[in-house]
């Protein structure tokens, strides 16, 4: 209804406007797309099964083809890369998911999240639990207390973890 209400003149401003405003907000912070690009280079020649596809760092389970011919996964930010939390654009804070397990970690409710979360503990192509990689990304000074904050909102760690990482 917004379309038929308003002229195509202001619509494009609009998105004029709007893409502006993106663009501000992206000079402050841009994710690396070579990072994903990367990575899934790296997952594909140190991880991929017979048949040539890739696993699920949750569930396990193997994804499908595209029609590139390329297993699919996406890619997911423990700490989001947007939305005020800042997370890290760097390896130890993504994992690659299947959609449905992508979905989950976006939409699942808080109370059932803690067994998605020992899932990527537990399924990740690094072996390295979410407590190993936070204490790295510590090290390497990229986690801020608020970013540990929302990891606690989210049932990824306990308080008790938070005050291991952090000190």
């Amino acid at each position: 209804n917004l379309v038929l209400r308003e002229g195509s003149s202001d619509l494009f401003r609009k998105i004029k406007e709007i893409s502006k405003e993106s663009s501000i907000i992206e000079l402050e912070r841009k994710r690396n797309i070579n990072l994903i690009s990367l990575m899934k280079n790296y997952y594909l020649q140190n991880y991929r099964t017979e048949n040539n596809m890739l696993k699920c760092e949750c569930c396990g389970k193997v994804t499908f083809i595209t029609s590139k011919n390329e297993p699919y996964l996406e890619f997911h930010h423990l700490i989001p890369f947007g939305s005020g939390n800042d997370g890290p654009d760097h390896y130890l804070n993504i994992f690659a998911l299947c959609p449905e397990c992508h979905r989950k970690m976006h939409y699942l409710r808080l109370d059932e999240k803690n067994e998605i979360y020992n899932l990527l503990s537990t399924n990740n192509y690094f072996n390295q639990n979410i407590m190993e990689r936070l204490k790295k990304l510590k090290e390497e000074k990229v986690l801020k207390s608020y970013q540990m904050e929302y990891l606690i909102s989210e049932n990824a760690i306990t308080k008790e973890q938070y005050n291991e990482i952090m000190g």
